[in-house]
């Protein structure tokens, strides 16, 4: 090897740190955060059902309410479908 490549291979070892082995602890943790979120993702639809259930049982009455409600909003659907395949326009 010539004089300029010994002197340049000297040069970038001396600003280069050697490199260090991955952190595969901290690899594992993230894994297990990706994990967590993406099962969340899943399981959180179900949660919210046993909310629901939960919260029927202690306010009945809200529950009571929150049906009535969500059954006016599915007829009201309904009710727009039906006029826009008519050809109406609500």
């Amino acid at each position: 090897m010539s004089e300029k490549t010994d002197e340049f291979i000297y040069q970038v070892k001396q600003c280069v740190q050697e490199p260090n082995p991955p952190a595969y602890a901290s690899i594992l943790w993230i894994a297990r955060f990706a994990l967590i979120g993406f099962m969340l993702c899943f399981i959180s639809p179900y949660v919210q059902r046993i909310e629901h259930l939960i919260a029927r049982h202690y306010w009945p009455n809200r529950y009571q309410h929150r049906q009535h409600h969500l059954y006016e909003l599915i007829l009201t659907k309904r009710a727009k479908v039906l006029l826009i395949e008519e050809g109406t326009k609500l």
